[in-house]
């Protein structure tokens, strides 16, 4: 067999022929190369029906193919491997809904939307977007006939059978569906997918416990609960012994005129899409734990500062405590505040957008709290206390934590510790009046100022923090055109080409002493000299000139009166012209060869170009047909033929292209307008660091002539002022004692601090010391205390551990006092604390131990299902008619319809037979293969790229070679097919009658089968063949 290898490759999309990119010379003997071109043999070359496997696409459909055809899509339980699914072993479920759920990949119109009149009286344009686009039925097979009342498909079918269906017809079909209650299904629309609720068909009980009155012979598909024989609710699709063969056929509301691409059961799952699967909801009897909270939060009355409290016991953190000086955002004390989640103490200052924020860090002193206070009473409710069987309830607090109001928390301020007045290392860096290494501070110069505020006279339109400038007096402009140094539309240009140079100023190609080129010196500027490559000096050395009509024949509209008149131009004028090749078929268009006999009226090869003159003047006008002809005007010659095309060119192409020089003069080409509105400026005060060394000047600067004679230029370094002679500091001392000074660069974004930069004297951790109370590492733990068990009979504690924990902590928090209320449904749990040191605010958390209760009892539960132990259930496939209409003059290629073309190439096989006996090597990346597109309205390209898979043909069946990608949508293609052909040459594949062309679609992500692409046979394929003999 033989080794077959798959090349993809990346399509290039061209629109002109293969002229258009000259063969490289560097790496090949020019002497040696050969070439030949082979056109399309129409006569041998055709299309080829094949017939898909049914079901095997990753993708089905549903809705309009096109105005007269429709598509469904079935789906079908495989009930042999659901079987194995662990639901259907369990005696102890009880099914509630059953679903199918798939998902739309994309829809599309059956037609362009450029065809839609605006002014369209379209009777679906009103329709709600709450309409379900679908329509559903479970039916049997017998439902299913085409238009001769025969049943179309098996019970027994399979994903990978060959089928093809040419009657189906089901619209006479429809009203009796419809109008079944057993048959119809509904379909919800729900977070992007779509339902189909067979709960009502495929749940059902099949036995009557409710007359077993003992639970001892509540058994098979019953369970005893609540004192009585309940029945399970069992699914279909566990019941190999149910006879029902039915399937789901998915059909489109004909309100909507669209085709929609559905997952399936072969789709690769994405984060967007995924296959079909079964979504059921069922009940399953078991042992589950219930839990519940004692209490809840009724009141605080904290005795000191302010509290805030999380009491949602949905929340993770509920029952937690903030206490310290908070005020809310009209600067009133808050004494107690629910807060919907944790806070962050970092977050709380008053600058904050929430509703509280803190007001004062002085809480409570080191003084105070040497005496035992109450800090916080908690009323609680309890609750549930009649479910359960506790005597009592165990509080304890736990997550513990402190801030401590220290004046230097990161003990990083400066303290003159030698008196000296100077800051001295290991000094603080705090407010030492210097920058430190570490420090915050805006790299914007010695301005202080972004460049977008700079006023360009040095200073700056507003300070830091820059939220109070005057928009209207900004100076800087980033989308200025004028000097932004590139250029824009509407400023003039020398269109010399991307070399830069006019054709009496190109060098062409410079020779090495080996004859190779020297790529360094060729296709530049400079004098020409006649050698192998360059043959005429005279016109375009480097062939640059852009010219897409050599032969100046193509027809232009001198006098726009939409009409060829004789003094015009011939090619491209869509009429006939003396000259012009023709297919002298008659005015019928058809070859005596296709139909068996000539035209009655003589206008077949009678060596007349023939057409409707339908007002006798003897002259074809635009509306009047007649033989098909090559409208390449009276030379004969398609301009991509004629010598010297070169659409590629960059010279004298009337469009801009890099190396061209221009006046960067703006969009108003005015270079003297004296007006900055227009003035491309992000530096106003031209003090950016660009490394242009000590002049200032950069070498891209029209003033610039040499580089910096002391190196610093462009030396990837920010250089300071400093004098030749390093021994004088000052720039008046240096320049008197006749030395050079050289001033410092620009110090904007230079990423060093410099002097008169703006920065925030705050040390190296860029905390204030403010800000450093609330950071992270500040929050100091206290051990959690012990329990405090309150009795519900006794309505007392008997005894209070208090800070047994604590001892050692410089703050103790702990449960002070229990009391209930007169009839014991309430609780004031009394929060006391000690603490020897300044505090800026506590948080705890006031934990107890909640019911919990292990019973027997039903649990809701939601499967999705897609596949039984890696395999697929469900069986699915998309029903259409197989008759794609097929126009002349083209090849078909469309995966639905199976449809595949064979190109065949005059003299093709002879030629590779030849490159065989004599061992030729083909050129690689010049030997191409170019297929122009038909774009009638036949082609249907709704995807937005497209597979072609090249194949080997032989009698019987089609093997891939390579998959090639086609991007957007071109009029024509390139294909590079060098090793293709080698290939064919070494024997690796055999050319036989031609090479086929599918479309793939299965690839990731799978593209839409409906494609149909045209090959035009008119302007027929062509392969050019570049190779060493």
């Amino acid at each position: 067999m033989k080794n077959k290898l798959l090349y993809i490759f990346i399509f290039l999309m061209f629109s002109c022929d293969f002229n258009n990119d000259p063969i490289p010379v560097s790496n090949l003997n020019q002497d040696n190369l050969s070439y030949k071109k082979f056109d399309l043999n129409s006569s041998l070359s055709d299309t080829v029906n094949t017939i898909n496997e049914f079901g095997v696409s990753s993708l089905i459909y549903a809705g309009s193919i096109n105005d007269s055809d429709y598509v469904y899509s079935i789906f079908e339980f495989d009930k042999e491997i659901f079987e194995n699914y662990d639901l259907c072993t369990k005696d102890s479920l009880s099914f509630k809904e059953l679903y199918l759920v798939f998902d739309v990949v994309n829809e599309y119109l059956p037609y362009s939307i450029d065809n839609i009149n605006e002014n369209t009286n379209n009777l679906n344009d009103n329709i709600s977007l709450d309409i379900p686009p679908f329509f559903a039925y479970l039916l049997n097979y017998e439902d299913l006939k085409d238009s001769q009342g025969n049943i179309i498909l098996n019970d027994n079918w399979s994903e990978q059978d060959l089928i093809v269906f040419n009657d189906l017809d089901l619209e006479d079909y429809f009203y009796a569906y419809n109008s079944d209650n057993t048959k119809r299904l509904f379909v919800e629309h729900h977070l992007g997918k779509y339902y189909i609720n067979l709960s009502e068909k495929m749940i059902g009980s099949s036995v009557d416990c409710q007359a077993i009155l003992d639970e001892s012979s509540c058994i098979d598909n019953c369970i005893w609960d609540k004192g009585s024989c309940q029945a399970l609710e069992e699914i279909e699709l566990c019941n190999l012994n149910d006879i029902n063969n039915n399937f789901i056929l998915l059909s489109t509301n004909p309100n909507f005129n669209k085709l929609f691409e559905i997952a399936s059961s072969e789709y690769t799952s994405d984060y967007s899409n995924t296959e079909p699967y079964i979504n059921l909801v069922y009940d399953e009897y078991e042992q589950i734990v219930k839990s519940s909270n004692k209490f809840i939060i009724n009141n605080l009355l904290p005795t000191i500062g302010s509290v805030l409290y999380l009491s949602d016991t949905m929340l993770t953190d509920y029952n937690r405590f903030f206490i310290g000086n908070f005020i809310d955002n009209n600067f009133n004390n808050i004494i107690s505040y629910e807060v919907q989640d944790s806070i962050e103490w970092s977050n709380i200052d008053c600058d904050n957008d929430l509703d509280f924020c803190i007001e004062s860090f002085d809480f409570s002193n080191s003084l105070s709290g040497q005496q035992e206070r109450t800090l916080l009473n908690i009323q609680v409710d309890l609750v549930n206390i009649q479910n359960f069987s506790d005597t009592g309830i165990k509080f304890w607090l736990d997550q513990i934590k402190y801030i401590e109001n220290k004046t230097d928390p990161n003990n990083d301020n400066w303290y003159d510790l030698n008196n000296n007045s100077i800051w001295d290392e290991n000094e603080g860096t705090e407010n030492n009046q210097l920058y430190d290494q570490g420090e915050f501070y805006l790299d914007y110069g010695s301005d202080q100022c972004p460049d977008n505020f700079e006023d360009g006279n040095g200073g700056c339109l507003c300070i830091y923090p820059y939220n109070e400038c005057d928009e209207n007096s900004l100076v800087y402009n980033l989308e200025g055109t004028e000097n932004n140094n590139q250029y824009d539309i509407g400023e003039t240009f020398d269109d010399y080409g991307s070399d830069g140079c006019l054709d009496d100023n190109e060098r062409g190609a410079v020779l090495n002493t080996d004859g190779s080129i020297n790529s360094e010196l060729s296709w530049t500027c400079g004098d020409c000299e006649i050698n192998a490559i360059n043959d005429n000096c005279d016109i375009d050395p480097n062939n640059d000139n852009y010219n897409i009509d050599p032969s100046l024949d193509n027809w232009i509209d001198l006098n726009t009166n939409e009409e060829w008149d004789t003094n015009e131009g011939t090619e491209n004028n869509n009429i006939w012209n003396e000259g012009e090749l023709f297919l002298d078929f008659g005015l019928d268009g058809i070859s005596e060869s296709d139909c068996g006999f000539k035209d009655v009226d003589g206008s077949e090869l009678n060596g007349i170009y023939d057409f409707y003159d339908l007002n006798g003047d003897g002259i074809q006008q635009n509306n009047e047909p007649g033989e098909i002809f090559f409208d390449y005007g009276i030379d004969g010659i398609e301009n991509s033929d004629e010598i010297g095309y070169n659409p590629s060119g960059t010279e004298g192409n009337n469009i801009w292209n890099f190396n061209e020089s221009f006046d960067d003069c703006g969009i108003d080409n005015d270079c003297n307008d004296n007006n900055i509105a227009d003035n491309w400026n992000i530096d106003p005060n031209q003090d950016f660091w660009l490394d242009c060394g000590s002049d200032h000047i950069c070498p891209e600067d029209d003033e610039y002539t040499e580089p910096d004679s002391n190196g610093t230029e462009r030396n990837n370094l920010w250089d300071e002022a400093y004098c030749q002679n390093i021994n004088f500091l000052d720039k008046n001392e240096c320049e008197n004692n006749g030395f050079s000074w050289y001033e410092a660069e620009y110090s904007e974004a230079n990423s060093v601090w410099n002097q008169g930069e703006f920065y925030e004297d705050f040390g190296i951790d860029q905390l204030s010391d403010s800000q450093e109370l609330f950071t992270i590492n500040q929050k100091i733990d206290i051990n959690s205390t012990d329990t405090t068990f309150y009795n519900y009979l006794s309505q007392s504690v008997d005894f209070y551990p208090e800070f047994v924990n604590q001892e050692l902590d410089s703050v103790k928090l702990w449960i002070s006092s229990i009391s209930p209320n007169e009839d014991g449904t309430k609780l004031d749990v009394e929060i006391s604390f000690l603490h020897d040191v300044d505090l800026l605010g506590l948080e705890f958390k006031l934990e107890h131990e909640i019911y919990s209760n292990s019973v027997f009892d039903w649990n809701q539960k939601t499967r999705n299902i897609a596949k039984v132990n890696n395999s697929s259930y469900i069986k699915d496939a998309s029903l259409y008619n197989n008759n794609l209409f097929q126009s002349n003059n083209s090849l078909y290629i469309n995966h639905a319809y199976g449809i595949e073309s064979k190109l065949n190439f005059s003299e093709l096989g002879s030629f590779i037979e030849e490159a065989k006996q004599n061992g030729y090597i083909i050129s690689e990346s010049n030997s191409n293969l170019k297929l122009y597109l038909n774009k009638s309205d036949n082609f249907d390209l709704k995807s937005s790229s497209y597979i072609i898979n090249f194949n080997e043909l032989d009698s019987s069946s089609s093997s891939l070679i390579f998959s090639y990608f086609v991007s957007n949508n071109p009029d024509s293609i390139i294909v590079p097919i060098g090793n293709l052909l080698q290939n064919y040459v070494n024997g690796n594949y055999d050319y036989n009658d031609g090479i086929g062309l599918s479309l793939e679609t299965n690839l990731y992500p799978p593209i839409h089968n409906f494609n149909n692409i045209l090959i035009d046979t008119i302007k027929s394929p062509s392969i050019k063949v570049y190779y060493f003999k």
